[in-house]
């Protein structure tokens, strides 16, 4: 198994495999984009993350940041601009939870569990959470990770739907700028058909971060040119738009 240190060596065998599927399949690294996510706009990091858990991306994610978009433009605002303060505002005029997941379309909730909280609450206290501990945009979060990383990694385990799986908290992460992996169903299956399969998160984005090292590529460009592939992958089966 791969150990869940970022320090520690992943099997040898596993990269090998691995960096041979990606040279055959995911063409040249040059060609590879680096995902853009949301360097300026903590507040469309939290959506997203949060919501996109257990779910479709296009046809549930990006409705939902589609409408928050509108919702802010409509008030003269950029919302790719915005930080916690901004989602607060924006979340308690609408009535809280109820009225933001109202605006929104969207009354997914953070689990399968009766009476789970909704996505929309999830973000208001995640997005409480984080203005808190003194951070308001982007670019407090990547500085709040880098001095502190433990500390904001507790914070966002503690919302409701974070807990008990490492992926949003590495998907934040990377779209807030940070060389993140997120180890979605879409990169597992990628490994798994590499040769390994019955990875756990922290073990699946080790494995990419040795084989982005190996192939001297930031590890959110590997991800994100693994998610492409899969994703065209599906949607020449299922024709399903990609992110």
């Amino acid at each position: 198994m791969i150990s869940e240190a970022r320090d520690k060596t992943v099997a040898s065998d596993l990269v090998d495999a691995v960096v041979a599927r990606c040279r055959s399949e995911l063409g040249d690294t040059a060609t590879w984009l680096n995902p853009e996510g949301y360097p300026d706009g903590l507040a469309l990091c939290i959506i997203d993350s949060i919501w996109s858990l257990g779910v479709r991306y296009e046809s549930h994610v990006v409705p939902v940041l589609n409408r928050y978009r509108a919702i802010r433009r409509e008030a003269g605002a950029e919302p790719s601009k915005d930080g916690t303060p901004e989602l607060l505002s924006v979340a308690h005029a609408l009535g809280a939870g109820g009225g933001f997941a109202d605006a929104l379309k969207n009354h997914q909730r953070t689990s399968t569990k009766a009476g789970a909280p909704l996505k929309a609450d999830a973000i208001i206290q995640v997005a409480q959470a984080l203005l808190d501990a003194g951070i308001a945009s982007a670019g407090d979060f990547r500085r709040a990770i880098g001095e502190n990383p433990k500390v904001i990694e507790e914070l966002w385990r503690a919302t409701p739907g974070q807990g008990s799986s490492d992926i949003g908290w590495r998907y934040v992460q990377l779209l807030a700028g940070a060389d993140e992996v997120k180890p979605d169903r879409m990169i597992n299956r990628f490994l798994s058909e590499s040769g390994a399969s019955g990875l756990s998160p922290s073990e699946s984005a080790a494995l990419v971060r040795a084989a982005a090292s190996r192939l001297n590529v930031p590890a959110r460009v590997l991800d994100h040119a693994i998610w492409r592939h899969e994703s065209a992958r599906r949607v020449r089966r299922h024709k399903v738009v990609v992110r």
